[in-house]
This record gives C-alpha cells, structure tokens and sequence, in this order.
C-alpha cells in the first residue's frame, strides 16, 4: 500500500474515527485503525465491537492496500504534521510515513486480524432524514438514558417512526422525556428501534459536524447502519423490548405551573448548595401566586429558602424533585417559560414548554421525591 496525502483531510477523518476506538482493551487488536486504499479513495475504520466508525479520503493513490496500525500514535504524529503533503508506504509489514525529511515507521497488523465491517448482511429498510432533524431529537432525549447496563431497554433510545410522525423516547426510570416531530406526506417505514446508548452519543457528535446535510439510515436485521458526507457508523439494535412508555405520561393532572426558566434553575441552584447529597431534595411549595422552594441538610445543620411570584393553577401542594434531575430537564428545554403540571406528592409531574413549535411536543415526566415528615 503507497499512497500521498494531504495532511488536514487525513487528520480530520483520523480524529473523528478515534472516538470509537477504545484508550484500554483488553483485545490489543482494537487500538488499531485500518487503513485500506482502494484507488485513489482511502478508508479510515475503527470500532469497540460495540460501534464501527470509518471515513473515507481522497488521496493520490499508487499502490492498493490495507493495513492496520496503533490509532493513538498515528493521530498523534499526522497532528504534529507540517500542513504539506506526506507520503504512506507499507513495505515489509512496516508502515513509513514520510514528510519532508522526516521518516516515521510504525508496526501494525494485517488486515485479516482486524475485526469485519460488514455489519448490515441482511438489508431490510433504508431512508434518507434530515440530519438537523435526528440531531435535535437525539440531543433533547439523550440524557435520560439509563446509565446502569444490567437494565439493557432502558440504557438505549427507543426511536420510533410512524406514519407522518417520529418520537424518539428515554428514560431511567426517575425521568422519561419524549420528543415527538411531526410531518407530512412522508413515506419512511413504520419501525420500533432500540439504539445503544454508546452508538446514540457518537451518532450525535458526528451529526453536530454535519447539520446541513442529509442522513441515510439503513435498517438490518439485528443492526443499524448511518452514512453521512464521507462518513459511516454502524452498531448492532437492542433486541428488547422497551417499556411501555405511554402509560406512564399522567393524563389527569389539574396543578399547573406556568413560570421563568432561568428564574426557577437559578433557584435551584442556589438552594441544592445547601441539600442533602443524598437525595438532592428540592422541597416545592406552591400556591395561587406564590413558589417557596427548601432543601436541607440535617447532618450537618443547613437549610435554604428562597421564592418566587408566579402563575399557578389548582389547589395548594407540597411536592419534593431531585434538584439535579430537574435541572436537568430545565437545561434540555429551549422556551423562556416552562410548564408544570401536578396532581399529587407522590405522583409524577409532566414538565414541557409554554409554547411550542408547530411540528413538535417535547415533555419531560419527573417522578417526585417522597417529602420527610417534619
């Protein structure tokens, strides 16, 4: 394998391939990348076995190849690479990048050691989406995946598209948030998909890179494949079965809270300072134009108090939130004001926007905090 390249396309497709390539395994195999020139068109692979990543290259090509070699060393050399063109040589099962008068020989493995990158080997649907579209959706329900892998459906995003709408849904079982978009005349097949946590956030870094273009999803039997501009990623679907997602949206709650974002997490700010790192409670108390919030820590001897006027619908309550996961819900929601709708201390509480865009629903459930007596 021989080739010429130009040093910042090279260390773009390098860079981005290297999110997916594991610091520490157990498998030495997968800190590599594989390099493979077809033509004049250089692929770029890289995986954990649990994502495949790869981007492709145009390079002036003299010899076809593969060849895989130490991802972190190479990224870091093309990094310190003058912005001229260098020259790739494989000779001897030894890798010789060449830039001026400087020659660099790097040990790596054959192509056959490498893992397959055939990973959609039976096709059943492909799409093409507006990358803004997916982007936005993964980037306002993305943050309740479940963290903890022995609950397998909830550490996933659960993607559906249905006939002229798409929902992307999460949760962890403290808090479920559910993005609805809505559209028209669309032909895209009806499907229940259950993307990885993992894949969910590297799909979303290398969509942020690309807001302007389009998305080409592609649907196998136990796998998902996406292709943007010169980039591709694949991983396999979770094969449970996620909750049933609906029936815990409250229906009946008559408590409404319509206040200022920034007001209301600027107050819970203040006050978790001063609340148990236990539980992070946030005590609410509302009434017809009042919200008094409390935290406190009786081990060692804090509590905090602050208020605010508001606009409030229903009979007087008492209701308790993780401040941090409602901080978290407040940081995901892009209107001035918020609403709030209750029914009772113990049950949960539907967080959304005041308004809306037309072609959307975005609400956010927040199971409260049982209130210690007093």
């Amino acid at each position: 394998m021989h080739f010429k390249f130009n040093h910042k396309d090279l260390f773009d497709k390098i860079k981005n391939v290297m999110r997916v390539v594991p610091t520490k395994s157990t498998n030495p195999v997968l800190s590599h990348i594989l390099f493979e020139l077809e033509g004049n068109t250089l692929f770029i692979k890289g995986t954990d076995l649990d994502v495949y990543m790869w981007g492709k290259v145009e390079v002036e090509g003299i010899e076809d190849g593969a060849f895989g070699v130490p991802g972190a060393k190479i990224h870091q050399l093309i990094k310190e690479f003058s912005e001229d063109d260098a020259v790739f040589k494989l000779e001897n099962n030894k890798v010789n990048l060449q830039q001026h008068e400087g020659l660099y020989t790097i040990s790596g493995i054959e192509k056959e050691d490498f893992p397959s990158f055939n990973i959609i080997q039976k096709k059943l649907n492909s799409f093409p989406i507006p990358a803004s579209i997916v982007s936005r959706m993964i980037e306002k329900t993305k943050f309740a995946i479940s963290t903890d892998m022995t609950r397998i459906s909830l550490s996933a995003l659960y993607w559906q598209l249905k006939p002229e709408e798409m929902r992307m849904v999460a949760t962890d079982g403290h808090r479920l948030t559910l993005f609805r978009h809505l559209e028209k005349e669309q032909k895209r097949p009806a499907l229940d998909l259950l993307l990885p946590g993992k894949t969910t956030n590297q799909l979303y870094r290398l969509l942020e890179e690309f807001p302007d273009k389009e998305l080409t999803v592609t649907v196998g039997e136990k796998n998902i494949l996406f292709n943007i501009d010169d980039y591709g990623l694949a991983s396999h679907l979770i094969a449970e079965k996620f909750p049933n997602y609906e029936q815990v949206i409250p229906r009946d709650n008559d408590k409404k809270l319509i206040i200022s974002k920034d007001k209301l997490a600027d107050v819970i700010k203040r006050v978790k300072v001063f609340a148990s790192p236990l539980t992070n409670l946030a005590k609410f108390s509302l009434n017809q134009n009042k919200l008094q919030v409390f935290s406190s820590d009786f081990e060692i001897g804090t509590k905090a108090h602050d208020e605010l006027d508001i606009s409030f619908e229903g009979d007087d309550i008492e209701i308790g939130f993780n401040s941090n996961y409602l901080l978290e819900v407040l940081e995901h929601i892009d209107s001035d004001d918020i609403k709030i709708m209750m029914k009772s201390p113990l049950s949960a509480s539907e967080i959304s926007p005041h308004e809306q865009d037309e072609n959307e629903e975005y609400l956010s459930i927040l199971m409260p905090l049982r209130l210690p007596e007093e």
